[in-house]
């Protein structure tokens, strides 16, 4: 069998983006800035804050949705669209920290940086969103696929979720 394998996600790379989201949702709990032995995190701030939890939320929510659905790709535009959103708040929010009064005496503390890390992971990630597609090898440029377990031959119209022959899921 001369063909490539159109499986996709099988090196867990697809994963990358929901494991940045999930840590920008949870970060945003986790201790954001310092003053005098007490911390605040993202949600103590309040506000228009939120805006990067609910950023985050609607990422991973959308990796769930469309991977539950097996159409992944379609994902793509949404996480990018929502952790861009997220991920220039939070660079909004610490360029107004940086340029107010307060700068010297608060202390940036690890959640907000690992809520921009998480930013930025899920933005990686989104280049190793694919659709799941069966696990068939192509013969040739005619549309003739080949069961990966017994090699019986199918087309591509014809493909089911199971191998005819041997009964295996395809």
């Amino acid at each position: 069998m001369n063909g490539q394998n159109l499986s996709t996600n099988d090196n867990g790379s697809s994963y990358v983006s929901i494991i940045g989201s999930s840590i920008s949702l949870i970060c945003f709990f986790a201790p954001w800035v310092g003053c005098s032995g007490k911390t605040i995190s993202g949600a103590d701030m309040g506000g228009d804050t939120w805006l990067i939890f609910v950023s985050s939320a609607i990422s991973l929510a959308a990796y769930i949705f469309f991977k539950s659905s097996k159409t992944l790709s379609k994902a793509k535009p949404i996480i990018l669209i929502s952790s861009l959103l997220g991920l220039g708040f939070l660079l909004y929010k610490y360029f107004k920290f940086e340029s107010s009064e307060f700068h010297d005496a608060l202390e940036i503390k690890w959640g907000s940086i690992a809520t921009l890390v998480g930013f930025g992971l899920s933005l990686l990630g989104v280049s190793f969103l694919k659709d799941e597609q069966t696990n068939l090898k192509a013969a040739d440029k005619n549309d003739i696929l080949f069961c990966p377990h017994c090699g019986s031959k199918y087309s591509v119209k014809q493909a089911g979720e199971y191998c005819e022959d041997c009964g295996k899921k395809i």
